[in-house]
């Protein structure tokens, strides 16, 4: 059994609490993995529910799961999926949107022979093959009968994940000294953690030790040269220009999702959401044509620099047994924590 879980977002064609969407599900779940998707929302709301349809609010939601995962998962059947506004199904957004932020993207289809018997209009057909040629590449595995799509599915991911390694979540067992048949009932119930605890992290009691003044240098302000996708008459303009941020602006977004640790994947989600906040409506002005902005992100001159100013004042350090050669995992440091009180009573006063 694997010793990670990872958090994989559905985007499939198969209308929810279907059977073929049940049936995705269960081979996500069998696969040891978190299935991530509108009709559940996001852990801890899985009692809520977004709109199926084009509006802002739901593309945000659905770009704030999707950004929460380590992977998508597209399933497709004869169907295209729901249109929007645009005439482009939500779920081929979806994996434009997946693609566009480097997340691996495991794909299963149903078989060319089930497709063609499946009834469906020409048009629809047309559509769905075009959209099954863009798929090729990342080597799709068929289902062709609904009760053995999670067998499929159980089949074909551990191979994906072995070509695609992400940072996930680990699954370790919890720390019980009492000798109590409860207790070894618990332990062996794995727990899950995000990332890998941050063994070195500072007891919060070191927070009072360091100096207020030694935080001086976060009101300051910096360049940073900030990238984008500007969409004109549909087509996709990249955009860079320099844009101005104090240094909290950026710790605050960069400390986030450390809890106290994550990879730097889910570091450059929350600067991204930062800067789209920040200057969405700034560039849009500046293209008066422009009719969205999307996948504001730092170049990686300047996550350099950021990178570098908070490890030499001591607020981050990369946990180097986490880390991997593709994907560097961060974690918050006593001094770091000082640094996130000292702005939430700066921002009071």
């Amino acid at each position: 059994m694997q010793d990670r879980i990872y958090r994989v977002y559905i985007s499939s064609t198969a209308a929810p609490a279907t059977p073929e969407h049940t049936a995705i599900l269960h081979g996500v779940l069998a696969s040891h993995s978190m299935p991530v998707c509108p009709a559940l929302w996001d852990l801890g709301q899985e009692a809520q529910s977004i709109p199926a349809n084009d509006c802002s609010d739901d593309w945000v939601c659905r770009k704030a799961l999707i950004n929460s995962c380590d992977y998508l998962l597209f399933a497709g059947n004869a169907c295209y999926g729901e249109r929007s506004s645009t005439g482009v199904s939500i779920q081929h957004q979806e994996l434009t949107y997946a693609l566009m932020r480097d997340k691996p993207v495991f794909c299963v289809l149903l078989a060319e022979e089930a497709l063609s018997q499946s009834g469906a209009s020409s048009e629809e057909l047309g559509r769905v093959r075009a959209l099954r040629a863009l798929l090729k590449r990342h080597k799709p595995v068929f289902w062709r009968q609904t009760d053995t799509l999670p067998e499929t599915i159980i089949s074909g991911f551990p191979a994906f994940l072995t070509d695609h390694p992400a940072t996930g979540w680990s699954k370790v067992k919890p720390r019980i000294t009492i000798d109590t048949a409860i207790a070894r009932e618990t332990v062996n119930n794995l727990t899950i953690q995000p990332q890998v605890a941050c063994e070195a992290a500072i007891d919060s009691s070191d927070n009072d030790s360091v100096s207020c003044e030694h935080f001086d240098w976060l009101q300051q302000h910096q360049e940073f040269s900030v990238q984008c996708h500007v969409f004109i008459h549909g087509n996709c303009h990249r955009v860079e220009q320099n844009v101005s941020l104090t240094w909290a602006d950026v710790y605050e977004a960069f400390r986030l999702s450390l809890t106290p640790s994550c990879s730097e994947d889910r570091i450059q989600q929350s600067l991204s959401a930062m800067l789209e906040a920040r200057f969405s409506q700034q560039i849009l002005s500046q293209h008066s044509q422009a009719h969205a902005a999307d996948a504001f992100r730092f170049s990686e001159t300047a996550m350099r620099m950021i990178r570098l100013k908070l490890r030499r004042h001591g607020l981050v350090r990369k946990d180097t047994r986490a880390s991997s050669r593709k994907n560097n995992v961060w974690c918050l440091t006593g001094a770091g924590k000082a640094a996130g009180h000292w702005i939430g009573r700066t921002s009071a006063g």
